[in-house]
């Protein structure tokens, strides 16, 4: 009961986007934290959460073990990413509502590879 005294009030968009972080990638707190401390990591999140210029977010875990913010697509990616992509575009993402206007998932580190499962598992099956 204490901690909950002592704890500051942290931001439930931020709290939504770590609870799908870390249920999909498996990861300590302290990596959440040292991201949001990198200057140009947490303005990528920031502008995601309150600018409406901003649509897309990606966060990857490297290879070193590093969590990295990215506003674009990651290009060279060798692990596994996580994308949030705001329906409609709005000047901020409300509070109470943050997973009904976003869509969210995973990047597998290959995406025509999972391309071609897709394909191959669940569409000629269909159409066959």
């Amino acid at each position: 009961m204490a901690d909950e005294e002592t704890t500051p009030d942290i931001d439930p968009r931020l709290q939504f986007i770590l609870g799908y972080l870390s249920r999909s990638m498996k990861f300590k707190i302290e990596k959440w934290q040292k991201m949001l401390t990198t200057d140009e990591y947490k303005k990528v999140v920031y502008d995601f959460l309150d600018k409406v210029s901003t649509r897309m977010l990606f966060i990857t875990l490297s290879a070193g073990g590093v969590l990295q913010a990215t506003s674009t697509f990651p290009s060279h990616c060798k692990t596994k990413s996580v994308y949030f992509i705001k329906k409609k575009l709005f000047h901020s993402l409300f509070e109470d509502r943050v997973h009904s206007h976003l869509i969210y998932g995973d990047l597998c580190p290959k995406p025509i590879d999972q391309l071609a499962v897709l394909t191959e598992e669940v569409f000629v099956p269909m159409l066959s």
